[in-house]
């Protein structure tokens, strides 16, 4: 970056930091003006920034945005924009963390202004780059220029989907230069190294400027076990153990003998391997088998043991912008944006019981001549097992981001009025792998066959390759997410009052979005035992959009007062799916 352009952005941040006895001001994405330095350096023209349409005197003590330039993410020594965001006193909240979530999340990096819920939008340089937001994790970080935070809500200027506040991210532009930064990360217990590399490269004159870069991230897992204010507490097992846990009758020893001496004998006990048998046993004696400690340190399964507190993860990007300029009032821009992530996940090995696996709610029995059952009667009543030999469930995603934009902005002749317009694609393919799986058809097939390929959950580590591959199970979802837009923006002043310049500003936006998931057969079946079933989904609609924004100086500091100033927005919403949404403000 320039050192002018240092110096603009500084005061930037400055100025907008202050607040007003009183402010109405509201939120509308665009695309940014960016100010030039005048002459003697210390005066910025008016420009554009998140909260408003219209062109701002970035001195206005009643603008109410927060902006965080290069420097203040270099400073804090976040690898990441998600790793800076969080460390603001506005991200809280579980909205902020799905990239770190062992079981749930998503691997995604998104933000949650004030908790507010999933109200807060995403842009970039002013546009919105997707539908499901903006993943923070595809952001590369040596692109961005400054991010600009409304917390707000604005969505008589942007939508229902602003209701909490908007975030825009800016990225360079203008660059003369080159740049390559390398960082790197790690621990002195556990090897949770992170790794980072990036490059800018750029030209500019007085007519054209192109700019390119990329970057490149790789982060190490950190698991619930490394760390002691992580580590899993007594009570984290389940009854899902391994070996597993059968109930039985008590006097199953025969000659007398019970598991339980101080039940009845023919009362029902739990009873699971004694740890003491050779684990190589293909089968089992009943005498073989002690009662079931079903107590946290017993013989419960600590599943919370597989688990990462923060998910391995590798992502790269590539993206760069290029202006020109057509007539002294018209200049073309263009950007484009590529970025692929990956992350992986792992659970606990997939639990399951009589219950879980067996059909319309019937539990299933384990016959009597299955070929490793050592009680020589069904277990018809409830047993529970893990599958610790097929390993633990994984899960790996991966994010392929496209995003390409063209347009024009320029000036109304000599009238002061500023215009821009633009085409605008995104592109978000998924594609979500799960391991450590079992197919339910396959095992309700193994538990009542009578020979070598029988499920055993009597032995310990018994299974062999065979058995295993007869149970294990991949399954895979594909998924598609695209946003295409185009929008026309006009800003400019109207006339003048004692207390300062009226302005306006009104736009048209047109979007098309399209969602689409589609699970394989095994989870649409519902042929699933670890993992939940799924359904495919497809949906797409048509949104027109209508907005305007007029500012008025009410009083300013010549007047004796404190400034006081209102601004009147409102926007339409023509969904073809929905119907029509107004939202105005006074």
């Amino acid at each position: 970056m320039k050192r002018a352009d240092i110096a603009i952005v500084e005061k930037l941040k400055e100025a907008v930091r202050r607040t007003a006895l009183l402010g109405l001001g509201v939120s509308l994405a665009v695309m940014p003006i960016f100010a030039q330095e005048s002459d003697d350096g210390d005066e910025l023209a008016p420009l554009v920034i998140v909260g408003s349409n219209i062109a701002t005197d970035i001195g206005d003590p009643q603008v109410k945005v927060d902006i965080f330039t290069e420097s203040d993410i270099e400073d804090s020594g976040a690898e990441t924009l998600s790793q800076f965001i969080r460390k603001q006193p506005f991200a809280i909240g579980s909205g902020n963390s799905n990239e770190t979530r062992s079981n749930g999340g998503s691997g995604q990096a998104g933000l949650d202004l004030r908790g507010l819920g999933g109200g807060t939008l995403m842009l970039i340089n002013g546009r919105r780059p997707g539908i499901g937001g903006l993943d923070l994790n595809l952001v590369p970080l040596a692109a961005i220029e400054r991010v600009e935070i409304q917390k707000d809500g604005a969505s008589a200027l942007y939508g229902s989907d602003a209701i909490a506040g908007v975030v825009n991210v800016v990225f360079k532009k203008g660059y003369n230069g080159s740049i390559v930064e390398v960082g790197y990360g790690n621990t002195t217990d556990t090897d949770v190294g992170q790794e980072s590399y990036s490059f800018i490269t750029g030209l500019s004159d007085e007519k054209t400027s192109i700019l390119i870069g990329g970057s490149y991230y790789e982060a190490n897992a950190l698991y619930s076990v490394d760390r002691d204010r992580s580590f899993p507490s007594p009570g984290a097992t389940s009854i899902h153990a391994y070996p597993g846990a059968f109930e039985v009758q008590n006097d199953v020893l025969g000659g007398g003998n019970l598991y339980d001496p101080s039940a009845a004998a023919d009362a029902s006990v739990w009873v699971t391997l004694n740890d003491r048998v050779n684990p190589s046993a293909t089968k089992p004696a009943p005498t073989d088998y002690r009662l079931f400690n079903n107590t946290g340190e017993g013989d419960r399964f600590p599943y919370a043991y597989y688990t990462p507190s923060k998910r391995p993860s590798e992502r790269y990007s590539f993206f760069g912008n290029a202006e020109r300029q057509l007539t002294d009032k018209i200049t073309f821009v263009a950007e484009a944006m590529y970025s692929h992530s990956y992350s992986y996940n792992q659970f606990a090995p997939s639990p399951f019981n009589a219950s879980s696996v067996g059909s319309d709610g019937n539990k299933l029995t384990i016959p009597q001549d299955n070929h490793y059952n050592p009680f020589g009667q069904d277990i018809d009543g409830w047993w529970f097992y893990r599958s610790v030999e097929l390993g633990p469930r994984t899960e790996e995603v991966t994010y392929d981001y496209y995003r390409f934009l063209g347009g024009l902005k320029g000036e109304l002749g000599d009238s002061g009025w500023s215009w821009d317009t633009a085409w605008v694609y995104n592109q978000r393919d998924f594609v979500e792998t799960l391991g450590g799986e079992l197919s339910r058809s396959a095992l309700q097939e193994a538990i009542a066959d009578t020979g070598e390929l029988a499920f055993n959950p009597f032995g310990y580590l018994v299974h062999s390759d065979a058995q295993l591959a007869r149970l294990g199970q991949s399954l895979t979802t594909v998924g598609q997410e695209v946003l295409q837009s185009y929008d026309m923006r006009l800003n400019g002043d109207l006339f003048e009052l004692p207390a300062g310049t009226v302005a306006m500003a009104v736009g048209y936006e047109h979007r098309y979005e399209s969602y689409e998931s589609i699970p394989d057969k095994g989870q649409t079946s519902g042929d699933t035992v670890g993992f939940n079933s799924s359904n495919p989904l497809h949906g797409e609609r048509d949104i027109d959009s209508g907005f305007a924004e007029i500012f008025i100086p009410i009083a300013s500091g010549s007047t004796g007062l404190h400034e006081l100033s209102a601004t009147i927005a409102g926007r339409v919403d023509r969904y073809s799916d929905f119907g029509t949404d107004a939202n105005p403000l006074f």
